[in-house]
């Protein structure tokens, strides 16, 4: 460190003297190798994975798409070439059991869907369904890993007050949980993560006209009393009867009496996110409107993100290094639209240990955004 208001400086720094071998024993040069490794690394838990459709048909061996890490436990498909809803399969609903982030449709079956999340054992098997598999189209494929079951026995407390059952990521960033509403009455689910979960979405996956209803933690300051619809791109409203005005904690979400979700005794899926070093992180931050926006330190590389702004009306987005493995990351994803992927513009760099916003707009409107960021990190 230096300060002087006045006359030159110059500074030399012989070679010699950074060989640190023979100064201050205990202590470690300053690079990369000698950094604590995290416990977790993010591409053992999450791929994005870019494919081209074939139209196979599941009786002529359909389509296998390997990740090359792991067999997943949620794949969200997306034609990146054509007007198609998303769809989203997991292990807990089970193979040909369909949803889609833009739309409120009831869950269907699909024959010719996803019909094995481990075939191989590092992907996943799709037939000749046009939303994931239309022939010399591209499309990606997002995927988690949860392999690590769990149950509550509804008989409150860290059980919840109603039963589920799950599966969670070893790193405790990710689960999946399914469940049965309590016919319009409160009642609290366990989600199978060890602290607290910082986004979650549920949806009644046996009812049509259900909502994707979202929680974030880094949306407002009582964020127990606000929601979002994975399926619209409205603001955040605020509403106490959704999460009847509880947080969640280390062990059950609270689902109030609300409509939007909770309505009958049906089927309900949900998927829960929170941050851990070297896998995910789930925070928010303040746009700018500039081509020079804020810039997000992670604590790793982004292998994806998911943004939103929560102030005002827009879209959800998602952003990956398998569509742009370099910078300028551009080619968004909306997932409450069945458009095909969009290119605007120098949105977004992945660095290192975070992202930058290089425009106005889009994922740097105005106001507070929330984000999801899944790791690029390799053990």
């Amino acid at each position: 460190a230096l300060d002087t208001n006045t006359g030159d400086v110059s500074l030399f720094f012989p070679e010699e003297d950074w060989t640190l071998s023979p100064k201050l024993s205990g202590y470690k040069e300053i690079n990369s190798a000698n950094l604590t490794a995290p416990t977790h690394f993010g591409c053992d838990f999450f791929q994005a994975t870019t494919y081209t459709g074939t139209g196979t048909a599941i009786a002529s061996g359909g389509l296998t798409v390997s990740n090359g890490a792991f067999s997943p436990a949620l794949v969200w498909i997306k034609n990146r070439d054509a007007a198609d809803d998303h769809a989203l399969y997991d292990t807990q609903r089970g193979v040909t059991k369909q949803i889609e982030s833009n739309t409120q449709t009831i869950e269907s079956t699909e024959a010719e869907g996803l019909t094995s999340f481990t075939s191989p054992s590092t992907g996943f098997t799709v037939g000749n369904l046009a939303q994931i598999n239309t022939s010399s189209e591209g499309l990606i494929a997002w995927q988690w890993k949860a392999g690590t079951a769990f149950s509550g026995d509804g008989s409150g407390g860290a059980e919840g007050t109603v039963a589920s059952s799950g599966v969670v990521a070893a790193s405790g960033h990710f689960s999946i949980f399914k469940f049965v509403a309590n016919s319009g009455s409160a009642y609290t689910v366990k989600h199978g993560l060890s602290a607290a979960p910082e986004f979650f979405v549920v949806k009644h996956s046996g009812t049509s006209g259900s909502a994707w209803v979202a929680y974030a933690k880094h949306a407002a300051s009582d964020a127990e009393t606000d929601y979002l619809l994975l399926d619209g791109t409205g603001a955040a409203v605020d509403d106490a009867t959704v999460w009847n005005d509880t947080a969640p904690d280390a062990n059950v979400i609270s689902i109030g009496t609300n409509s939007t979700i909770n309505n009958g005794t049906n089927a309900m899926i949900g998927y829960a996110w929170r941050s851990v070093p070297g896998v995910c992180k789930v925070g928010s931050y303040e746009a700018n409107n500039n081509s020079d926006g804020p810039y997000i330190c992670l604590g790793f590389k982004p292998a994806f993100t998911l943004t939103k702004p929560v102030d005002v009306s827009g879209a959800w987005m998602i952003l990956d290094n398998a569509r742009e493995p370099t910078n300028p990351v551009q080619k968004r994803v909306f997932p409450s639209s069945n458009g095909a992927e969009d290119i605007d513009g120098d949105q977004m760099d992945f660095y290192a240990d975070g992202f930058k916003l290089r425009k106005s707009g889009g994922h740097n409107g105005s106001g507070t955004y929330i984000y999801i960021a899944m790791a690029d990190i390799a053990s």
